[in-house]
C-alpha cells in the first residue's frame, strides 16, 4: 500500500473539522449544549493543528465555542472566545467582516446582561453597528436584518436599564419592524423583543400598554414549537404582575403559580425572578388570609432576595415587612416585631434614618407594637416618624395620617376612648383632603392611590368600633358604611374586609336589639366567609356563633340550635374537643335549649362545658365557669333537682 500523502491527510483533517462544526451546529439548535461545545472544541484543536493553520476558520471556531458558552452562561469564557474571534478576523484582513459585527454584538450582550457595565456594552454595540456599515455600505446595513435587529434589540436594553423609557421604547419599535420584516411575524425573535416592550412600559408605569404587549408575547411563545419553558414563564411572570397591579388576583395566581413553579425548577430557589414570582404569590394568600401558603411562598421569596439581592437590599425589607404582616394576622406580635425590627433597619441604611422611607417602616413596626401591649415602644415610634415628616415639612401627607390613626390605636388600647376617637377623626380629616372624590371611579382605579384609598377604609372602620364603643351609634353607622363603601368600591362586593365590616355592623346592631337587619348583615359576612376561607374556617364559626346569638334573641330556637351545632362542628375542628371556644358556645346552646324548653338538654350542655374548662385547669373562679355553674343550678331547680338530691340518688 503506498504511503498517504500530506495533501491527502489534510484533506481528511479538514472534512473531520467540517464535520465536527457542523454536529456542533445541529446540537446547539437542539439545545445540547454540552455536546455542542465538545464538538465545537474538538473542531479548534484540529484546525490549531493543521500546518497552515487558517486563521478565519480558527477565528470561527472561537465564534462557535463563545456561542455556546455564552448559553452555559460561562460568561468569562464567551467573552474571551468572542474577543479571540474579533482579534484574530481584524489581524488577519483589512477588509471588515459581519462576523466581527457578530461577535462584538454578542460580547456587548454579556457585558451588559452579566457584568452590569451599560456604558461599555454600548460602545462594543456601536462598534458591532460601525463594522456593519463598513462591510455592508450606508444603505445596505440600514436593510432590516436578524443581526441588526439583534443590535437595536441590544442597545433598547441599555436604554431601559438607564431608566430613559421612551428612548427605550423607540429602539423596541424599530428593533420590532427589523425582526418582522427579517424573520416574519410569528417568531421567537418578534416575542422577546414584544416581551422587551411590555416590561419597558411596565417599569414606566403604564399597565394597559404592557398588558396588552405581554399577552401578544404569550401567545407567540405558546404559539411557536421550540420556544423555552423559563421564557413562557417569563411572560407569564410579567402578566401576573400586571394582574396583580390591578388587584385581579384570582386571575394574577394560575399564571404566577405556573410561572414559580417553571422558574424555580429551570433557574434554582435562588434565582431573582423566583423571588419575585413568590413575592406576589404570598402577597395574594395574604389577602385571601390564607396565611400558611403565605408565609411558606414569602420564606421562598425571602430566601431567594437575600442571595440574589445580599441581606441589606430594599426588597429584602419589603418581604420582611410582608412576613410580619402575616405574623401579626396569626396573632404571634413578637415574631411580627422581628421582622419589622430588620425591615426597618435595612430601610434605614439604605435611605438614611430620616428618610420619609425609614419613617414608613417605623410606622409599621409601631403598629405592630400596639398589638404587642408595647404602647410607650409604639408611642416612641410614631413620635420619631412624625419628627421627621415635621423636619421635611411634610404636614399633609398619608404618612401622617397613618402616624394619627397608630396614636388612636395606642390611646383605644390603654381605653383613653376620646382621645382615640380625636386621633381618628384627625386621619380621616387629613385623608379626605389628599384623596379624591371616592364617587369617582377614575381616582378609585388608580393604582398609585389605591394602597392610600384602602387606608382610609381601614382607619373609618377602626374609627367606628370606637364610637360604638362610646356609645355613638348614628355616627359609627356612618363611618362603618363609609368604610363598607370604599371596601366594595376597592376590593369587590365578596371581599373579606366587606365581611368584616358588616360583622362589626351587625353586633353593634344586635346590641340596640335591631335584630333583622343584624341577621341580614351577618348572613351576608357568613356567605362571604365561607366562599373565601371555606365551610370549615374558625372565621365562620365565629359568623355562626353571633347568628345563633340573633336566631335566639328572635326566639328562633331551633335555627339557633343547629347554627350552634355547626358552630361547635367547627371549632372542634379546629381547637379540638376540649377548648374554651368549644366551652362557650356550650354556654350559649345550652340557653337556646332551654328557651325551647329542653332544659334537661340544656343542664347537659352546661355540664359538658363545665367539663371541659376543667379538664383545661380552670377552677371556680373563672368567669365562665360561673356562668356554666349558674345556669345549671337554675336549670335543676326548674326541674326540681339540685345536685344535692342528685347526690343522694347516687349514694
Amino acid at each position: 500500500m503506498p504511503p498517504r500523502s500530506n495533501e491527502s491527510r489534510g484533506a481528511r483533517e479538514r472534512q473531520r473539522r467540517k464535520n465536527a462544526c457542523k454536529i456542533g451546529a445541529l446540537l446547539r439548535t437542539k439545545r445540547d449544549y454540552t455536546e455542542a461545545l465538545r464538538c465545537f472544541e474538538d473542531s479548534l484543536v484540529v484546525r490549531l493543528q493543521l500546518s497552515g493553520k487558517e486563521a478565519d476558520e480558527i477565528a470561527s471556531s472561537y465564534f462557535d465555542l463563545g456561542s455556546v458558552h455564552d448559553l452555559l452562561n460561562a460568561d468569562k469564557k464567551a467573552i474571551f472566545c468572542y474577543s479571540e474571534s474579533i482579534r484574530m478576523y481584524v489581524a488577519m484582513d483589512a477588509e471588515p467582516k459581519l462576523s466581527v459585527a457578530k461577535a462584538l454584538s454578542n460580547k456587548a450582550a454579556i457585558v451588559m446582561s452579566k457584568e452590569d457595565d451599560d456604558q461599555r456594552a454600548m460602545q462594543i454595540y456601536q462598534r458591532a453597528l460601525d463594522v456593519r456599515r463598513a462591510c455592508l455600505g450606508p444603505a445596505a446595513s440600514e436593510r432590516p436584518a436578524v443581526d441588526l435587529a439583534d443590535i437595536i434589540w441590544g442597545q433598547a436594553s441599555i436604554y431601559d436599564r438607564m431608566g430613559e423609557h421612551e428612548q427605550a421604547l423607540s429602539y423596541y419599535e424599530k428593533c420590532l419592524a427589523c425582526y418582522q420584516e427579517s424573520v416574519g411575524h410569528e417568531s421567537s425573535q418578534v416575542a422577546r423583543c414584544i416581551q422587551s416592550i411590555s416590561d419597558s412600559f411596565l417599569r414606566g408605569g403604564h399597565y394597559t400598554q404592557a398588558h396588552d404587549a405581554v399577552v401578544e408575547a404569550l401567545r407567540l411563545r405558546e404559539a411557536i414549537p421550540g420556544v423555552p419553558e423559563e421564557d413562557i414563564a417569563d411572560s407569564m411572570l410579567t402578566l401576573g404582575t400586571i394582574l396583580f397591579a390591578w388587584r385581579e388576583y384570582e386571575n394574577a395566581l394560575p399564571y404566577l403559580e405556573r410561572a414559580c413553579s417553571t422558574l424555580m425548577r429551570i433557574r434554582g430557589k435562588f434565582h431573582i425572578s423566583v423571588g419575585s414570582a413568590s413575592y406576589l404569590l404570598g402577597a395574594i394568600y395574604e389577602s385571601m388570609q390564607d396565611y400558611e401558603k403565605a408565609m411558606s411562598r414569602l420564606k421562598d421569596s425571602l430566601n431567594a432576595r437575600k442571595r440574589a439581592l445580599g441581606e441589606e437590599h430594599i426588597d429584602v425589607a419589603k418581604v420582611l415587612t410582608l412576613i410580619g404582616k402575616v405574623h401579626s394576622a396569626l396573632g404571634e406580635p413578637d415574631s411580627a416585631v422581628l421582622c419589622f425590627e430588620e425591615a426597618l433597619e435595612i430601610a434605614r441604611k439604605a435611605f438614611g434614618s430620616d428618610s420619609e422611607e425609614a419613617a414608613e417602616y417605623l410606622l409599621d413596626l409601631a403598629a405592630a407594637l400596639v398589638a404587642e401591649d408595647e404602647t410607650e415602644k409604639a408611642k416612641a415610634c410614631v413620635d420619631d416618624a412624625l419628627r421627621t415628616f415635621k423636619m421635611k415639612q411634610i404636614n399633609n401627607h398619608v404618612g401622617v395620617a397613618k402616624c394619627s390613626s397608630i396614636k388612636a390605636m395606642i390611646y383605644e388600647k390603654i381605653g383613653n376612648l376620646d382621645a382615640a376617637r380625636e386621633w381618628y377623626m384627625n386621619s380621616v380629616k387629613i385623608l379626605d383632603s389628599l384623596l379624591p372624590d371616592v364617587a369617582s371611579k377614575e381616582f378609585l382605579d388608580d393604582v398609585d392611590l389605591h394602597d392610600d384609598y384602602l387606608e382610609l377604609a381601614s382607619t373609618l372602620f377602626k374609627f367606628a368600633n370606637v364610637d360604638d364603643m362610646i356609645g355613638d351609634e348614628r355616627e359609627a353607622i356612618n363611618l362603618y358604611h363609609r368604610s363598607i363603601h370604599l371596601y366594595r368600591s376597592l376590593q369587590g362586593e365578596d371581599h373579606l374586609n366587606v365581611a368584616n365590616v358588616q360583622y362589626h355592623m351587625a353586633l353593634m346592631l344586635g346590641r340596640h336589639e335591631q335584630f333583622e337587619k343584624a341577621m341580614d348583615l351577618l348572613q351576608d359576612a357568613l356567605r362571604i366567609r365561607v366562599k373565601n376561607l371555606g365551610k370549615d374556617h374558625p372565621d365562620v364559626a365565629t359568623c355562626l356563633f353571633a347568628i345563633g346569638v340573633a336566631y335566639d334573641k328572635n326566639q328562633e330556637y331551633d335555627d339557633a340550635i343547629l347554627t350552634y351545632q355547626e358552630c361547635m362542628r367547627i371549632q372542634k375542628l379546629e381547637y379540638g374537643p376540649e377548648s374554651v371556644e368549644v366551652a362557650t358556645t356550650l354556654e350559649n346552646y345550652g340557653i337556646a335549649k332551654g328557651n325551647s324548653n329542653d332544659l334537661r338538654g340544656a343542664v347537659e350542655s352546661w355540664e359538658e362545658g363545665l367539663e371541659i374548662m376543667m379538664a383545661l385547669g380552670y377552677d371556680e373562679t373563672n368567669q365562665l365557669i360561673i356562668n356554666l355553674a349558674g345556669h345549671r343550678e337554675i336549670a335543676l331547680l326548674l326541674l326540681g333537682e339540685s345536685k344535692a338530691d342528685e347526690s343522694e340518688g347516687a349514694k
